[in-house]
């Protein structure tokens, strides 16, 4: 499960999609020498947390039933994806 989320958590590369991401900085499309990152972070993690699994694999034109297993925790610490006023604990 921590596999699971750290996946989800990371920052994801936006190069190839430069001409659809606007700048914080200079408020342009395609900024040269601008990278494109996005990246999820928690602001108030939940008490209960339900998570749903992509169960299956995109092959082409078919789909295939992923059968790996996932371990699961009795507690997930989730201080690594939470940010509280900009800042990542």
């Amino acid at each position: 499960m921590n596999y699971c989320l750290r996946r989800f958590f990371e920052a994801e590369n936006l190069e190839d999609k430069r001409d659809y991401v606007i700048c914080d900085k200079c408020k342009t499309t395609h900024p040269k020498g601008c990278p494109a990152v996005k990246q999820f972070f928690l602001r108030n993690p939940p008490r209960v947390l339900i998570v749903l699994l992509k169960r299956f694999k995109s092959y082409g034109h078919s789909l295939m039933k992923n059968n790996e297993d996932v371990d699961t925790l009795e507690k997930l610490y989730l201080d690594d994806y939470v940010i509280i006023d900009g800042i990542k604990l």
